[in-house]
This record gives structure tokens, sequence and C-alpha cells, in this order.
């Protein structure tokens, strides 16, 4: 339960390099976690178990100093003493991911996906590498698949309309909208206002501006995008 935890408590949602945090412990109500599942190998010795989530915790540790090589090298000696941990080789994804290191986030992210296919904190951090890559057409499925599976999600769905921005505007202020119903944020205004932009509705760009600046006035995203 420890080595979970701490595997958890590492995971945020980032596209474009921006790190949006996705709670450790909860997520809407009614919903389940997207970031945790029963994933501990029941076949590791109790000192063995203890290594692993020190290995984690190292982990977890160098992302708080932005070290991402380092939070690489601890995320992938954990998985590879824990293989049969979905969420150690969905850490050593995420952090491989943040070192740049995409096929290695790609690669570990399928690991994890292969031991759990449906889970929902795999698939989106599996999209947001196919994203940075540049494989957008993979990583819009993988999404729409992560929405649909957990559809009350606002983190998920602000990702899927954040990466349809510039392909299918309409589409991305429609999981926009949604998301904003569940968890309004400036940062989601943003995107709603940049959508409207894409469709030439200027007067609902505005408004959407506006209302990111009225939520966050002192936000740096929001005072580049009202200069913007």
């Amino acid at each position: 339960m420890v080595l979970v935890a701490v595997v958890c408590s590492a995971q945020t949602y980032e596209i474009d390099g921006k790190q949006n945090a996705a709670p450790a412990n909860q997520t809407q109500a009614g919903t389940p976690n997207p970031n945790t599942s029963s994933t501990a190998s029941p076949d590791l010795g109790w000192g063995s178990s203890i290594d692993v989530a020190r290995q984690a915790h190292a982990a977890q540790d160098a992302l708080k100093r932005n070290d991402y090589a380092a939070a690489a090298s601890f995320a992938e000696r954990a998985a590879k003493s824990a293989p049969q941990n979905a969420d150690l080789w969905f850490l050593l994804g995420y952090t491989t991911r943040l070192a740049e290191r995409y096929p290695a986030s790609v690669e570990a992210y399928t690991r994890g996906l292969q031991i759990h296919p449906n889970s929902v904190a795999g698939m989106a951090g599996l999209a947001q590498t196919y994203a940075r890559m540049g494989r957008q057409a993979e990583a819009e499925q993988l999404l729409r698949r992560v929405v649909e599976a957990n559809p009350k999600d606002a983190n998920s769905l602000q990702l899927a309309g954040e990466l349809l921005l510039n392909t299918d505007p309409e589409h991305s202020v429609e999981f926009l909208r949604r998301a904003d119903a569940l968890q309004p944020a400036a940062h989601t205004d943003i995107l709603m206002a940049r959508a409207y932009d894409r469709l030439a509705q200027p007067q609902e760009a505005a408004h959407y501006l506006n209302l990111a600046k009225s939520r966050a006035p002192k936000d740096p995203e929001v005072l580049r995008a009202v200069a913007g």
C-alpha cells in the first residue's frame, strides 16, 4: 500500500511541457481513481518490497528537485525489481518522458498496460508521450478511450480537449466544457478561449479569456494569454 501511494503521488498530467497535478488519493465523486490499482507483486519478499519502495521514494524526491534523469534511474530500478507491478512501469514511463527519453517512456507504459490493459493512468500517460513525440493520431485515439472509460474525470477531459485543440476544435470545446463543469479552472478557460479562436468565434474566446483572468489574475499563464 505504501509503495502504490508513493507511485501515485508522483503522477501528474502534462502536455507540451506543462504539468498539472492530479489528485493522488481521490477524483470526482463516484469515480474510481485512475492513478491507483492493485498491482503489488504477490511474490515479493518483505525486504525486497522495502527496497522497491525506497527506490520509488527516491524517484519521487528527484522529481521534486526536477532531476528527471535521476528520477528515471530510480524508477527503472524499482520497476525491474518488481516487474509485475504496473504502477512502477507507469512511474518509469512518466519519469522517462520528463527526461525526454520518449522511446523508453513508450516501452515502460506498454509494459504496464500489458499487466493492466484498461488502466486509465497508463493510457493517459502513454497518450501524453505520443503527443510529445508528435504521434497525434495515436495520442488522440488513446485519450478518447480514457474519456470513455472515465467520463467524469476532469483531468482526462482537459487533456483530451487540449490535445484536440489544433486538429478538431469542435470536439475540443466539447471535452473542455465537460471538464469545466466538473472542475472549473483558469487553464481550462484559456484552452476554451483558444478553441473558440480557432472556430472564429471571437466573442466566446474573449468571454473565456476574461473568465480565466477573473479566476487567476496573477497566474503567469493567464497573463501571457491575455497579452497574446
